[in-house]
């Protein structure tokens, strides 16, 4: 049984990095609206570029009801995006 799932998707924008050069940690919002959290460098995840994270679904809580996919790693996903393709703002 797979411990992990995958989400797919176009990085959008950083909403919180941690400080800590020691354990890395972002929250990011993709495309489609979806947000992410999990390890990751300043900088190491750049917008309008196409990721696999691997992780799971995690429920909101009392302050971010929202529920998001935690993930252990992402990798850059092999995509080509037409030109003429424009992300929402």
């Amino acid at each position: 049984m797979a411990t992990h799932e995958e989400l797919v998707g176009v990085f959008k924008s950083t909403r919180w990095q941690s400080g800590d050069t020691a354990s890395p940690y972002v929250i990011g919002q993709l495309v489609d609206g979806s947000t992410v959290k999990g390890p990751a460098e300043p900088g190491e995840l750049q917008p309008n570029t196409r990721y696999k994270f691997f992780g799971r679904w995690m429920p909101g809580n009392n302050r971010f009801p929202a529920k998001s996919f935690g993930f252990v790693c992402a990798v850059k996903h092999i995509f080509c995006i037409p030109n003429h393709y424009k992300f929402r703002k």
